[in-house]
């Protein structure tokens, strides 16, 4: 029997359980259909800050970001309870940490039309802070959202590129919070790939 989603382990201390993803993320299922470029495929070529640090090189399914558990940046299954359903959804997992940025940088992504994806806080986080992500593209802030316990689900975008992204892109998310803990945070981008005939056409 597979498996899909989060697994859990529970670790008591002091008293108190608390749960915590384990270090080897579900490995998103094969489609015949794959878009042009995603966040996820994109992985491997990105650059990774946690908590102000370059995460590790990209090794095998992951970038490692820290000495727990949890930290670390890769493909992975998402979950988030839609009207009593498990709404699963391919995503890139990346658990914010304290002392700097926390932000996945993608460079020189092909010119695209449009970028559309989705954000959210995932079933397994726990009460904590707020949480905001902010999309830029090519240094410019283009979509943002504030996520909380009480304002949870996938949260969708769907942006017109810039008209100055008729060339190569620099695509990035970057997320803010005041206390990490417990912010179990994945989202996915697309980019709609630009064709030949629209290279001249005001977007």
């Amino acid at each position: 029997m597979q498996t899909v989603g989060p697994v859990l382990i529970a670790v008591t201390l002091v008293g108190a359980m608390q749960w915590y993803v384990l270090t080897v993320p579900p490995r998103p299922p094969l489609s015949k259909a794959q878009p042009e470029w995603t966040a996820t495929t994109g992985l491997p070529n990105a650059s990774i800050l946690s908590g102000g640090k370059r995460c590790s090189a990209w090794v095998g399914t992951r970038y490692q970001c820290g000495e727990r558990p949890w930290e670390w940046a890769g493909a992975y299954i998402g979950s988030v309870q839609s009207e009593g359903v498990s709404d699963k959804r391919v995503c890139t997992w990346i658990h914010p940490r304290q002392g700097g940025a926390n932000q996945i940088t993608y460079r020189k992504v092909s010119a695209a039309s449009r970028v559309s994806g989705y954000i959210g806080l995932l079933d397994s986080a726990r009460n904590g802070a707020h949480i905001s992500a902010t999309l830029k593209i090519n240094g410019n802030r283009v979509w943002n959202v504030r996520m909380t316990d009480e304002y949870r689900g996938w949260h969708t975008f769907d942006i017109k590129a810039p008209r100055a992204s008729l060339g190569p892109m620099n695509i990035s998310i970057e997320l803010t919070t005041p206390n990490p803990a417990w912010r179990h945070v994945c989202f996915q981008l697309t980019v709609d790939k630009l064709s030949a005939s629209s290279h001249g056409e005001t977007l």
